[in-house]
């Protein structure tokens, strides 16, 4: 798992402020997710992510001692979708870790849905059969595809548990698989648009 960098923006201004106004922008960019953790009126921060591009995929609020502390996820987001599943899910973009059988993705709708959808993080092996997985509605269930608006990015993450003993990282296939329950109890798989049932998240080097 890579390094995480943090940095005090108070700190910075108060320590080094002759190199806040270019140098945050700066180190934006070095990073395409950011978390970023507000609790006070300066806005400089939301301001130089919004320079960078970044666009807010998260929100969480916390309670200390009376005071609301916010947590953000800004994300740089890919300029082509990787697909739109039946029901109108879209999958922005998505990143795996292998070593912590993760699945990190971006969903948006282009509507408001009225349903739903249940988001099914798989690993397979290189014959198909399914090895890990993980099924709940987005950013651990707390932004379920009812609670997006319309043309708004989510952020979700899925850490999957192996069913079975898994081979060489190399043989791994990560996919995401959307579907919905029906009234009746019965499960309905929302395909992609090629027409699958799951979407195989394309490794870096493809």
């Amino acid at each position: 798992m890579p390094e995480i960098k943090r940095e005090s923006l108070r700190q910075w201004q108060l320590e080094r402020p002759e190199s806040y106004q270019d140098g945050l922008p700066e180190l934006l960019n070095q990073h395409r997710g950011v978390w970023f953790v507000h609790w006070s009126s300066d806005l400089s921060g939301f301001e130089a992510l919004a320079q960078t591009g970044h666009v807010q995929t998260a929100y969480r609020s916390y309670d200390w001692l009376g005071s609301s502390i916010d947590l953000y996820r800004f994300d740089q987001l890919a300029t082509a979708d990787l697909t739109t599943y039946e029901g109108g899910l879209t999958l922005v973009q998505a990143e795996v870790d292998p070593e912590q059988l993760r699945i990190d993705a971006w969903w948006r709708t282009d509507e408001k849905l009225a349903h739903d959808l249940i988001i099914s993080a798989i690993v397979l092996d290189e014959h198909g059969r399914l090895i890990a997985q993980h099924d709940g509605q987005p950013f651990g269930g707390e932004r379920p595809t009812s609670s997006f608006e319309a043309g708004e990015t989510v952020y979700d993450v899925h850490f999957m548990q192996a069913l079975t003993d898994l081979p060489d990282a190399d043989h791994l296939i990560f996919a995401l698989k959307v579907y919905v329950f029906n009234p009746d109890g019965t499960i309905q798989i929302m395909q992609t648009e090629a027409g699958d049932d799951y979407f195989i998240i394309p490794s870096p080097s493809d």
